[in-house]
């Protein structure tokens, strides 16, 4: 299996669970394991712009959930945070929360913290990448770019209101 290769090739050890997630690899940072979801893996890969040689598409993204591990320690300190953001959607309608500058502010600061969490893997990867040479350098800027582009897209919506609520309060100042 390419993931289990690339974690050897590294030196890393973390175990891999086939999970279907809807999502093609996460890095479960409470049980310190990635979840692979294959079927959203291939379609995933697919939907690329760039054709790359499925096992390079595969070792980047490994090497990107091997970044996230190597950033465990701040991802476990960011879980509070995190929960306080879950119970916030759990107390809150849509509406409410789009509608207050203070709790929308919690979940753009949770959002912008998710992009830095991505970029650091990201960072993390090309680290690994630069050291065990498994992937071409093209390959891991194009999975970047579109990896960091997914995740911008996902936060624009709460950060475009936001923005909005701001400007509005600021106006009537």
């Amino acid at each position: 299996m390419i993931i289990r290769g690339t974690i050897a090739a590294v030196g890393m050890e973390i175990d891999v669970m086939p999970r279907t997630t809807g999502v093609n690899m996460m890095y479960d940072f409470i049980k310190h394991c990635i979840l692979v979801d294959t079927d959203r893996l291939l379609s995933a890969k697919s939907e690329m712009k760039n054709v790359f040689p499925l096992k390079d598409y595969v070792q980047a993204l490994t090497l990107h959930e091997l970044g996230h591990a190597l950033d465990r320690k701040a991802l476990l300190a960011s879980l509070p945070g995190t929960r306080e953001v879950i119970e916030l959607k759990r107390t809150y309608g849509q509406q409410e929360l789009y509608s207050s500058r203070h709790l929308l502010k919690k979940l753009v600061d949770e959002n912008d913290q998710d992009y830095r969490f991505e970029e650091t893997a990201w960072i993390n990867a090309e680290r690994l990448n630069s050291t065990y040479k498994l992937v071409c350098a093209n390959c891991m800027i194009q999975m970047k770019l579109h990896g960091l582009a997914t995740y911008k897209q996902a936060f624009s919506k709460d950060r475009i209101i936001y923005d909005g609520l701001v400007a509005a309060e600021n106006s009537c100042k």
